[in-house]
C-alpha cells in the first residue's frame, strides 16, 4: 500500500520522518562546506555557498517551527491535581 500524504502517517512515522529530512538536510551543509572549502572552481563556491544558506536555513527554520509547535501544546494555566 503506497503512501499518498503526511496524513496518511501515524504520528510515530511523522517524527521519524521529519528527523530523516533534519538528517539529510545536515549532510547536505557538511557536503558544501566541503564542496566550498575545495575551491576547485568559481562556479563550485558559488553553488556550494547558495547550498549552504539554503539548507541551513532549512534547518534552523525546522527547529524554529517545532519549538513553536511544542509551546503551543503547554498548558498555560496551573495543573489541576
Amino acid at each position: 500500500m503506497a503512501v499518498d500524504t503526511p496524513q496518511d502517517l501515524s504520528s510515530e512515522q511523522q517524527k521519524l520522518v521529519r528527523a530523516l529530512v533534519k538528517a539529510l538536510d545536515a549532510i547536505a551543509v557538511v557536503g558544501a562546506i566541503i564542496l566550498v572549502g575545495e575551491h576547485k572552481s568559481n562556479l563550485a563556491v558559488i553553488l556550494g555557498t547558495i547550498a549552504i544558506v539554503a539548507a541551513t536555513s532549512n534547518v534552523v527554520g525546522g527547529f524554529i517551527i517545532t519549538d513553536r509547535m511544542l509551546r503551543m501544546f503547554k498548558s498555560s494555566g496551573p495543573k489541576r491535581p
